[in-house]
Formats: C-alpha cells, structure tokens, sequence
C-alpha cells in the first residue's frame, strides 16, 4: 500500500522520461520474418535447449 502510494505521488525522472520518449518515437513492429532472418542462431540456441530440457524430463 505504501509502495503504491509512492509510485502515484513521485514523477518520473528526467532520464526516464527521454528514454520513453525515445522509445516511443522509434516504435517500429518487428515482424516475425525478420526475427527468424536476424536472429537465427539465439532461435535455434534457445529451441535446442527446450527440446534436451523436455526429452532430459522425460528420459528419468
């Protein structure tokens, strides 16, 4: 209750609020064929670790 009363009543720092700005300027919808395209070895890293993780849960 505290912690919300603080997060209502103090404004955002200066820094915040150039970095949201600098956000919302640049926003961009990424789409999914350039993640695959960019971004190709972090998908493959990250699905080979799904995949030893399930097969090593289901091997015990």
């Amino acid at each position: 209750m505290i912690g919300f009363y603080f997060r209502n009543s103090l404004g955002e720092t200066p820094a915040f609020e150039a970095m949201n700005e600098a956000i919302d300027e640049g926003n961009q919808r990424t789409s999914l064929k350039e993640i695959f395209v960019e971004h190709r070895k972090a998908l493959l890293i990250c699905t080979a670790i799904v995949i030893f993780y399930n097969v090593r849960i289901q091997v015990k």
